[in-house]
């Protein structure tokens, strides 16, 4: 069966142009972000890029270049050769190189050396973790919205609005059947600056898509006993969302 992508690296790259395009709504300036963007350099050489990021600032624009490696390796210096000669032939741009496993120790200092930033796996969890209090903001839950059919814990602000961030447990995200459990956990674990909330059918679909994108832990805590059972992205899905 043909899957949305071509192959995995299609999906690493659409990953990142959907985590820059999404931070990028909190800028004042105009920003595009596009995924195998073609552009021809001061040679009149065309060339693909992975992602591609431009905005304008003071009448110039400027062009960020991503070079994406989904690898079970580490990258080479060599790759990184080809990503500065592209940055040398497109003017006002400059260079990241994107990689799940890193880079070899030759590859980094160059990249370094050369002004390319650098992302690897944890950098990518750590901006994956700001999308969700992001994509959440004008759709939070509260302690007024009506559960359907879960309850969770969430931080709160000084004006005891909701953040967007899950308080977890046992470094999961703890999902409840019941509020009043939900409440005495809060006041027992003596969780500070978070409140219960409901979670609608609405909320409860955002959290699968990050869950499975990024691989975070979540269990239902059993209704009456002092115990949680861990539950995957799909068992919500099947079992919660599809009702």
């Amino acid at each position: 069966m043909m899957g949305l992508f071509n192959k995995k690296g299609d999906e690493y790259e659409a990953l990142i142009k959907y985590l820059y395009q999404t931070l990028s709504e909190d800028f004042e300036e105009e920003i595009k972000v596009f995924s195998k963007y073609k552009i021809k350099g001061k040679s009149e050489v065309e060339h693909e890029i992975d992602v591609y990021y431009e905005f304008e600032k003071n009448q110039i624009i400027h062009k960020v270049i991503f070079e994406c490696k989904d690898w079970n390796k580490r990258v080479s210096k060599e790759k990184l050769l080809t990503l500065k000669a592209i940055i040398d032939d497109i003017p006002n741009s400059v260079g990241v190189i994107v990689s799940k496993n890193g880079l070899q120790e030759g590859a980094e200092k160059f990249a370094k050396f050369n002004g390319i930033k650098i992302i690897t796996g944890d950098k990518i969890n750590i901006l994956g973790g700001k999308i969700l209090p992001h994509k959440l903001k004008n759709v939070l839950p509260d302690q007024y919205t009506k559960a359907e059919p879960f309850w969770a814990i969430m931080e709160k602000n000084q004006k005891n609005n909701s953040t967007g961030n899950f308080s977890k447990i046992q470094d999961r995200i703890i999902l409840f059947i019941s509020k009043k459990e939900a409440e005495e956990v809060l006041k027992m674990d003596k969780i500070v600056n978070a409140h219960v909330v409901g979670i609608n059918k609405k909320h409860l679909s955002i959290l699968i898509k990050y869950s499975e994108m990024w691989n975070w832990k979540i269990a239902i805590k059993n209704f009456f006993m002092d115990t949680i059972v861990d539950v995957s992205p799909e068992e919500l899905k099947d079992n919660f969302y599809n009702i």
